[in-house]
Protein backbone atom coordinates (compact mmCIF):
# COMPACT_ATOMS: atom_id res chain seq x y z
CA UNK A 1 0.00 0.00 0.00
CA UNK A 2 1.03 3.60 -0.66
CA UNK A 3 1.41 5.75 2.02
CA UNK A 4 -0.09 9.19 1.57
CA UNK A 5 0.63 12.47 3.41
CA UNK A 6 -2.43 13.15 5.02
CA UNK A 7 -3.95 16.67 3.66
CA UNK A 8 -2.33 19.80 5.77
CA UNK A 9 0.46 17.18 7.48
CA UNK A 10 3.70 18.59 8.32
CA UNK A 11 6.15 17.09 6.10
CA UNK A 12 8.32 16.08 8.98
CA UNK A 13 5.47 14.39 10.81
CA UNK A 14 5.04 12.24 7.50
CA UNK A 15 8.12 12.15 6.80
CA UNK A 16 8.70 10.53 10.70
CA UNK A 17 5.41 8.16 10.07
CA UNK A 18 6.74 6.78 6.41
CA UNK A 19 10.31 6.11 7.91
CA UNK A 20 9.14 4.09 11.24
CA UNK A 21 6.97 2.04 8.78
CA UNK A 22 9.89 1.63 6.88
CA UNK A 23 12.34 0.58 9.61
CA UNK A 24 9.76 -1.86 11.05
CA UNK A 25 8.90 -3.13 7.58
CA UNK A 26 12.88 -3.33 6.89
CA UNK A 27 15.16 -3.69 10.32
CA UNK A 28 18.46 -2.88 9.88
CA UNK A 29 20.92 -5.37 10.78
CA UNK A 30 24.08 -2.51 10.96
CA UNK A 31 26.01 -5.01 8.54
CA UNK A 32 24.58 -3.11 5.11
CA UNK A 33 27.01 -2.62 2.09
CA UNK A 34 27.03 0.51 0.95
CA UNK A 35 24.80 -0.82 -2.65
CA UNK A 36 22.28 -2.03 0.10
CA UNK A 37 21.59 1.25 2.08
CA UNK A 38 21.56 3.19 -1.98
CA UNK A 39 18.82 0.59 -2.61
CA UNK A 40 17.40 1.45 0.88
CA UNK A 41 17.47 5.61 0.23
CA UNK A 42 16.08 4.58 -3.11
CA UNK A 43 13.35 3.23 -2.08
CA UNK A 44 12.54 5.34 0.97
CA UNK A 45 12.78 8.30 -1.23
CA UNK A 46 10.29 6.75 -3.74
CA UNK A 47 8.07 5.85 -1.33
CA UNK A 48 8.35 9.15 0.21
CA UNK A 49 7.62 11.32 -3.02
CA UNK A 50 4.60 8.93 -3.98
CA UNK A 51 2.95 10.07 -0.78
CA UNK A 52 3.18 13.95 -1.53
CA UNK A 53 1.36 16.28 -3.91
CA UNK A 54 2.17 16.10 -7.34
CA UNK A 55 3.41 19.98 -7.59
CA UNK A 56 5.30 18.98 -4.61
CA UNK A 57 6.38 15.55 -6.35
CA UNK A 58 7.35 17.35 -9.46
CA UNK A 59 9.80 20.01 -7.57
CA UNK A 60 11.53 17.68 -5.38
CA UNK A 61 11.88 14.57 -7.40
CA UNK A 62 15.04 14.97 -9.38
CA UNK A 63 16.83 17.07 -6.51
CA UNK A 64 20.14 14.98 -5.50
CA UNK A 65 20.50 14.10 -1.76
CA UNK A 66 22.78 11.54 -0.28
CA UNK A 67 20.06 11.07 3.07
CA UNK A 68 16.83 10.80 3.46
CA UNK A 69 17.06 13.79 6.28
CA UNK A 70 18.59 15.78 3.70
CA UNK A 71 15.24 15.07 1.19
CA UNK A 72 12.79 15.73 4.32
CA UNK A 73 14.30 19.20 4.69
CA UNK A 74 14.46 20.11 1.19
CA UNK A 75 10.93 18.98 0.92
CA UNK A 76 10.09 20.82 3.55
CA UNK A 77 11.53 23.97 1.67
CA UNK A 78 9.88 23.64 -0.91
CA UNK A 79 6.37 22.77 0.71
CA UNK A 80 6.41 26.22 2.65
CA UNK A 81 7.42 27.75 -1.30
CA UNK A 82 4.15 26.36 -2.48
CA UNK A 83 1.91 26.49 0.15
CA UNK A 84 2.65 30.57 0.19
CA UNK A 85 2.33 30.68 -2.99
CA UNK A 86 -0.77 29.31 -2.94
CA UNK A 87 -2.12 31.58 -0.02
CA UNK A 88 -0.68 34.50 -2.15
CA UNK A 89 -2.21 33.10 -5.46
CA UNK A 90 -5.54 32.90 -3.21
CA UNK A 91 -5.08 36.11 -2.26
CA UNK A 92 -4.97 38.07 -5.58
CA UNK A 93 -8.51 35.72 -5.95
CA UNK A 94 -10.20 37.15 -3.47
CA UNK A 95 -9.03 40.75 -4.00
CA UNK A 96 -9.90 40.42 -7.76
CA UNK A 97 -13.27 38.86 -6.84
CA UNK A 98 -13.93 41.80 -4.18
CA UNK A 99 -12.73 44.50 -7.06
CA UNK A 100 -14.95 43.00 -9.15
CA UNK A 101 -17.82 43.38 -7.40
CA UNK A 102 -16.95 46.98 -6.77
CA UNK A 103 -16.69 47.23 -10.42
CA UNK A 104 -19.97 45.83 -11.32
CA UNK A 105 -21.45 47.67 -8.38
CA UNK A 106 -20.08 51.09 -9.62
CA UNK A 107 -21.32 50.15 -13.45
CA UNK A 108 -24.50 49.32 -12.33
CA UNK A 109 -24.81 52.69 -10.56
CA UNK A 110 -23.97 54.30 -14.07
CA UNK A 111 -26.43 52.54 -16.23
CA UNK A 112 -28.95 53.78 -13.17
CA UNK A 113 -27.75 57.39 -13.56
CA UNK A 114 -27.89 57.07 -17.21
CA UNK A 115 -31.44 55.51 -17.38
CA UNK A 116 -32.68 58.53 -14.64
CA UNK A 117 -31.28 60.77 -17.09
CA UNK A 118 -32.93 59.13 -20.35
CA UNK A 119 -36.18 58.92 -18.57
CA UNK A 120 -35.82 62.87 -17.78
CA UNK A 121 -35.05 64.04 -21.47
CA UNK A 122 -37.96 61.97 -22.25
CA UNK A 123 -40.27 63.23 -20.29
CA UNK A 124 -39.26 66.77 -21.07
CA UNK A 125 -39.40 65.97 -25.06
CA UNK A 126 -42.95 64.70 -23.70
CA UNK A 127 -44.19 67.72 -22.31
CA UNK A 128 -42.39 70.16 -25.15
CA UNK A 129 -44.82 68.28 -27.38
Amino acid sequence: DEIQRKPKENILNYAYRLKTLYTRAYPSNNQETPEEKTTQLRLLRQKFLQGLEPELQNIVRHKSVSTFEELVSITQKYAKRVQSDTIEKDKRIFVNAVASTQNETAILQAIEKQSEHINSIASCLKLAT
